[in-house]
């Protein structure tokens, strides 16, 4: 039997009876007499949002409905009112669907390998790019489907037909003319190991998706007091380009000035098993210039660094290591806190600590023994 909300899709309101009412669950569940709504289906929509005599319900996949009500039992009356505007979306996005699919057959001779509108719309495609200037015909195929207003129906049990088209799969309420899509908008574009996932949204969805990026360009023009869009696109390029460069100047600069630096600093290093370790107190040291040569050795590949700075009755400690080295400095650092009085704080790749500096010798000798120990050297 054919359900009510393919046969009747603009139904809003019904009212209708409960049967097969099951109240082993810890709230009471049941069907409706007539299948007004539409229950979720993989892949395809999440189903209807709806109201019963005023209460909001759920429905499951086989159509068993939940809902707060009292008293609940076999041919008990009620009233089911549908969320319009969560159906429409539904809808649109649906239609959306097909006129995108008959638009990628006339233009490209594709079908989808697979399809998605429960949640974010796409199609996988089974291609490696789209060129803009396809997408861009694609979408306007598209929308030249949905402004001929076409007459849309169901030809056969799940087949729909836009007239003038062949018929396309379908399991869900059907608008009755191409034009109540209203819009469609593509994009972006995703690679995906199996193809490329092609995503769209359709009626309410892209006018909220073409409000959104026309309230962005105003606010651009504003920023940047250009009125005229393509200047305004040239400005941002020009703009980018400018913040390229100087990060490729920065990054240059960084290199020339500090590449000695670093090269001498680790030149103090000495084995430790497959490691290098810097295990030095420094004295007089600058800890800015330390700090950020620290930091470009810490980037480089098997380097452990202990580093003791002395400064009057109370010394810094630092504890770096390189990323590919499998020890945990933090869990360290929490195992010797207490029992050699250290204060301060770090992550699993750096330990910055406060230590009396009579004891900062016996501290670094400490963090290198463990160290050792968690390596297994």
């Amino acid at each position: 039997m054919t359900a009510l909300y393919i046969k009747e899709p603009y139904l809003k309101k019904l009212k209708t009876e409960i049967i097969q009412p099951d109240t082993t669950k810890d709230q009471t569940s049941f069907k409706l007499k007539d299948a007004i709504l539409v229950p979720p289906i993989p892949h395809v929509t999440k189903g209807d949002h709806f109201f019963i005599n005023g209460q909001e319900g759920q429905i499951d996949p086989s159509g068993q409905v939940s809902c707060p009500l009292e008293g609940v039992q076999e041919g008990m009356a009620v009233e089911v009112e549908i969320d319009w505007t969560h159906r429409l979306g539904m809808m649109q996005t649906d239609l959306g669907r097909i006129i995108l699919k008959l638009a990628l057959k006339n233009l490209l001779g594709l079908d989808p390998i697979f399809e998605e509108t429960e949640g974010a719309p796409y199609l996988l495609l089974d291609l490696k790019d789209l060129s803009l200037r396809q997408l861009n015909q694609l979408e306007d195929l598209a929308n030249r489907i949905i402004q001929s207003n076409l007459p849309v129906s169901y030809k056969a049990p799940l087949m729909v037909q836009v007239e003038g088209f062949p018929s396309m799969a379908s399991q869900l309420p059907l608008l009755k003319r191409t034009g109540e899509c209203g819009l469609i908008a593509l994009g972006p574009l995703e690679r995906r190991e199996e193809g490329l996932a092609l995503s769209f949204k359709a009626g309410l969805a892209a006018l909220e998706d073409y409000r959104d990026h026309r309230r962005f360009a105003m606010d651009l023009s504003l920023l940047f007091q250009n009125q005229d869009l393509p200047g305004l696109w040239s400005h941002i390029k020009r703009l980018q380009g400018d913040i390229n460069r100087l990060k490729k100047e920065n990054k240059d600069l960084e290199g020339r000035l500090g590449l000695d630096q670093v090269n001498d600093y680790t030149s103090l290093a000495r084995p430790l098993g497959p490691y290098h370790l810097i295990y030095s107190i420094l004295r007089s040291v600058n800890f800015k210039e330390l700090k950020h040569i620290s930091q470009a050795v810490l980037e480089k590949r098997g380097y452990i660094q202990i580093l003791g700075l002395p400064n009057g009755a109370k010394s810094q400690l630092l504890v770096l290591r390189s990323r590919d080295i499998p020890v945990d400095l933090k869990a360290i650092f929490s195992d010797l806190k207490d029992p050699l009085a250290l204060e301060g704080s770090g992550n699993l790749y750096r330990i910055q600590a406060n230590v009396d500096s009579d004891k900062l010798k016996m501290v670094m000798e400490a963090f290198l023994a463990r160290i050792k120990k968690d390596l297994d050297l």
